[in-house]
């Protein structure tokens, strides 16, 4: 966290971002869901939106995250918790969704809808432990246009 700050803390930033997601990551952050339906984000994350908050509503910088994995809703709650904690009343929390495509699994079967790996184009016939459709950034800035302090993506 301490580069973050430090940019934070020297740059005239309109956004910072921060990246937590690998493949693997995705799989563990899975296996954490399943086993309690409140978790499945990187708990770093939220700690880090969390401490940077203040600083980031005072220089009007935008934070935004992939952390919240596989359930960015409930990060999006502990970011908001944490901001009216510290005081933040009126920090808006954006959150972009829809991506877990693991419930919908046999439905885009049925459907015959193709599913490949990404790095071989080898077919796939049902993923074990996760399956996230893939996408470009654009989702976030409609959050950002609005006034929204902090993004999480999943």
């Amino acid at each position: 966290m301490d580069p973050a700050l430090e940019l934070l803390k020297a740059g005239n930033l309109d956004y910072l971002c921060f990246d937590f997601l690998a493949e693997l990551t995705m799989a563990l952050l899975q296996r954490q869901k399943l086993k309690n339906p409140q978790m499945g984000y990187v708990p770093d994350a939220v700690a880090y939106m969390n401490a940077m908050l203040p600083l980031a509503r005072e220089r009007g910088t935008r934070l935004i995250s992939n952390g919240g994995g596989v359930n960015p809703r409930a990060a999006a709650e502990r970011i908001a918790e944490g901001a009216r904690k510290a005081g933040l009343q009126g920090t808006r929390v954006a959150l972009v969704e829809g991506d877990d495509l693991l419930g919908k699994l046999d439905q885009l079967l049925a459907q015959g809808v193709p599913l490949v790996n990404m790095d071989t184009g080898a077919p796939i016939s049902r993923p074990s432990a996760t399956a996230s459709s893939r996408r470009m950034s654009t989702p976030t800035a409609p959050a950002s246009w609005k006034g929204w302090r902090v993004a999480r993506m999943s």
